[in-house]
């Protein structure tokens, strides 16, 4: 895995599609399950990502489970939350800023193995009330 050239902060984020208003959330029927659903910003769509080796692990900020892809790396493969880290690399991906607000300089593609990828916002979450 390649060294990420540019750093993400660690912190809580939401990460959401570029290319509709939907965000990666941990089932909450199952706390297993990872979908992508509506932005809402609840705590099954807030992740925690934190450098692991030369990237990042990604943990539900719901249920302390991480991000991992099921039954090892193909095309189309799904991703699950258990409680085991795995290593993920977060790089920037610039697209149009005409076509999002602020598009270059929070847009990431994350990536497991040798180059499957999905494009999405990294959206710092905000505290919320306890």
């Amino acid at each position: 895995m390649a060294h990420n050239l540019h750093q993400l902060a660690e912190g809580v984020y939401q990460i959401c599609s570029v290319t509709g208003n939907t965000a990666v959330e941990v089932s909450l029927d199952d706390r297993r399950s990872v979908k992508c659903c509506p932005v809402h910003g609840m705590l099954n769509q807030q992740w925690e990502v934190k450098q692991l080796g030369n990237g990042y692990s990604i943990c539900s900020v719901l249920n302390g489970h991480y991000l991992t892809v099921e039954k090892g790396v193909y095309d189309g493969a799904h991703i699950i939350a258990t409680p085991y880290p795995v290593s993920w690399s977060v790089e920037p991906f610039d697209l149009e800023r005409d076509s999002w607000d602020r598009m270059a300089e929070c847009s990431v593609r994350i990536l497991s193995g040798p180059r499957q990828k999905q494009t999405w916002r990294n959206n710092p979450s905000m505290p919320t009330a306890s």
